[in-house]
């Protein structure tokens, strides 16, 4: 008999061992879908590896991730799995540091923590916790304690469900930056941020508070200068406008939230001397029977030169200044450059190329399997409840 074949009812064998259940293994979420394979392979995966290739992580020993997962640790698995046969990799370890705030996640991901624990170029240090994101609000929280001990990281991985534009969410987020930004210096790190940007899921307070921005930008020919060349319908907005609730045009609230988001962040690093880099932004529906693109997937690239300050007597000479010299109207440049050129639409992508859908489709399922899931049914969910069109035997 095994052990928690035990008639006791104090205790549930799949919430103590971490298993998943088997209502959950027939159970698809919205992470489970092709475009998301796609998204991990494209963005997320691809970029880490280039970082890593640029030579500067010779010396560093621990590679360390973070991010908010499900409680299949899908992202992580792949991640992990895409790293471990590569060069870069020989001789160090990936770290992996996990949020979640659903308990039931929580407690599957143990199981899935402790296969990946078991693998050699894993460090011991990895860990899932149960906090929720918005608790990096608080400076003196647990949540802060969890990533002091594990950071600095060189990939954050933030995927939200819903709109980052909410207060708590925006002031964790910036904590967050902020901490990377004084921590990391001399190594590029990733900052992989998907979001929701449309009016109804933005909180107000927040567009409020925008409006600081949208002042200092209008005295800014050559960023206004920019954001027309490349959002018209936003720009009209910013110039004319205070009030998102005026606007109508779904196109254009996303346009704004963009430019307003993206500002926010380059005017983050800019203040701290760092380089910013917008590497790739891809955008995509929730709802495929209902489709209005205002899904974004971001990938930023952020960069801190080192500096050694003189000493007192003046023995050291050192450099008494960060040469930092990426300017905002620079960096606004080429990030505005990049959503206009290179905005990529998921959705459009795997519906014209059939045969990529599949790749994705069959990735997506193996990777399942290995967390256990029973995905017989995979693609008919796939097409009838979320609006792919997968070949079915």
């Amino acid at each position: 008999m095994k052990f928690f074949d035990a008639d006791d009812s104090l205790f549930d064998a799949d919430e103590v061992t971490g298993r998943v259940s088997s209502t959950d293994k027939q159970e698809f979420k919205p992470w489970h879908k092709p475009r998301k394979q796609y998204i991990r392979e494209k963005q997320w995966l691809e970029h880490f590896l280039r970082i890593l290739r640029t030579g500067k992580y010779g010396k560093t020993d621990v590679i360390n991730y973070f991010g908010l997962p499900g409680g299949d640790l899908l992202d992580i698995n792949y991640i992990y799995s895409g790293l471990k046969d590569t060069s870069r990799l020989k001789g160090k370890k990936l770290g992996f540091h996990g949020i979640i705030n659903n308990k039931r996640d929580y407690e599957k991901a143990q199981g899935e923590l402790s296969k990946l624990l078991d693998n050699e170029n894993v460090s011991k240090a990895s860990r899932v916790d149960h906090l929720d994101f918005e608790n990096l609000e608080y400076l003196n929280s647990e949540a802060w304690n969890r990533v002091r001990n594990f950071g600095p990281y060189h990939f954050i991985n933030l995927d939200f469900c819903n709109n980052v534009l909410n207060v708590n969410t925006l002031i964790s987020l910036h904590y967050l930056l902020e901490y990377q930004m004084k921590m990391v210096s001399d190594l590029p790190w990733l900052l992989c941020l998907t979001t929701r940007l449309n009016k109804d899921s933005a909180h107000k307070e927040v567009i409020e508070k925008f409006k600081k921005i949208v002042e200092g930008i209008s005295k800014n020919n050559d960023i206004l200068s920019r954001i027309e060349e490349c959002f018209s319908a936003g720009y009209q907005y910013l110039l004319e406008s205070n009030e998102l609730e005026s606007l109508v045009d779904k196109a254009t609230v996303n346009e704004t939230l963009q430019i307003l988001l993206v500002l926010w962040l380059l005017k983050a690093a800019i203040a701290r001397k760092n380089t910013i880099l917008l590497k790739s932004s891809f955008k995509y529906s929730v709802d495929l029977f209902n489709r209005d693109a205002d899904m974004h997937s971001f990938v930023f690239y952020f960069e801190k030169e080192d500096t050694v300050l003189p000493d007192a007597l003046g023995l050291v000479k050192g450099s008494e200044v960060n040469t930092h010299t990426q300017t905002l109207e620079e960096a606004v440049t080429l990030a505005f450059d990049h959503l206009k050129n290179c905005n990529f639409n998921v959705d459009d992508y795997l519906d014209k190329e059939p045969e990529q859908l599949e790749v994705y489709v069959s990735q997506m399922i193996g990777l399942l399997v290995k967390c256990g899931y029973d995905v017989s049914g995979y693609r008919q969910c796939m097409n009838k409840k979320y609006g792919y069109s997968c070949k079915v035997d």
